[in-house]
């Protein structure tokens, strides 16, 4: 029994231990290659363009893959069975449409040129 706890506690520690000492660096590698992969696309590959403003704001690649894991992990982002997606737009566009959604589900009470002039 004395040897079980200290083997529980050994492993808790480990555990607790494990995002902040060296041995973690064994997994965040294959994250750092993986962003290097993506950074690396986005500088040489095809970029994506919004589909509102038409400006590049990330690679091709890397948005589909956004698109393809979303969609794996039970997210529909699309509506009405378009192909289009949130991912399809820029991070500037989006906050536009969450505002003018919210301007519109608020009847004009989110309207920031008229509360703050």
């Amino acid at each position: 029994r004395v040897l079980t706890t200290i083997h529980c506690w050994t492993v808790v520690m480990l555990l607790v231990y494990l995002p902040f000492g060296k041995f973690f660096h064994i997994f965040q590698r294959a994250a750092q290659m993986g962003a290097a992969l993506y950074i690396e696309e986005k500088e040489h590959g095809k970029p994506a363009l919004c589909i509102r403003c038409h400006q590049p704001f990330t690679s091709q690649m890397q948005k589909e893959d956004v698109k393809r894991i979303l969609r794996d992990i039970g997210f529909q982002f699309q509506s009405n069975g378009h192909e289009l997606s949130m991912q399809d737009l820029c991070p500037l566009c989006r906050r536009h449409m969450l505002m003018t959604t919210q301007n519109r589900r608020l009847h004009g009470k989110f309207d920031i040129e008229h509360n703050y002039k």
